[in-house]
């Protein structure tokens, strides 16, 4: 699955971990989108046995699917502040101070969010398809700026389900 234009993507906390939650902050207008399925495989031994001899083999069945992904946005202070407590892994908020609340990221245990990855328009009544990750982690961001050009982030994300 790759993809751009028109590609939103929304994430929720889980709690706990793996269980389905509502996608409660989105980010529309995505610059790339990309995943895919791999098949986790596991070995088992089979035995077979016959009048004359006694024989094993080793055998391999799939025990899972491991989504993976990558997605790139321009991070805004309206969109960016949950997905940076994701990659990073604590936050802390406090405030108000006046109008003004003050957020603080900090390194820590990352914990599980449901992501959604939907193509097509989100906010219109015209039909969009989309598939729902759960178990989410983001393992890795980056991000990157030229001179006089806009931020962008990017986000590596490994899922459960």
């Amino acid at each position: 699955m790759a993809t751009a234009r028109n590609a939103y993507v929304g994430i929720g906390a889980e709690s706990p971990h793996g269980t389905a939650a509502a996608r409660t902050n989105w980010l529309p207008f995505l610059l790339s989108a990309e995943g895919s399925r791999k098949p986790a495989f596991k070995p088992i031994t089979a035995c077979r046995t016959s009048s004359t001899e006694v024989s094993t083999e080793l055998a391999f069945f799939q025990e899972r699917e491991a989504p993976a992904g990558r997605f790139a946005f321009h991070p805004t202070y309206e969109n960016s502040g949950m997905f940076l407590a994701r990659c990073l892994g604590n936050n802390a908020t406090t405030g108000p101070s006046g109008a003004d609340y003050t957020h603080t990221y900090t390194l820590g245990i990352l914990e599980s969010s449901t992501m959604e990855l939907r193509r097509g328009t989100l906010f219109s009544g015209s039909a969009a398809t989309s598939e729902v990750f759960e178990g989410v982690k983001f393992g890795r961001t980056r991000w990157r700026v030229s001179a006089g050009g806009l931020l962008v982030q990017e986000v590596d994300w490994t899922a459960e389900t």
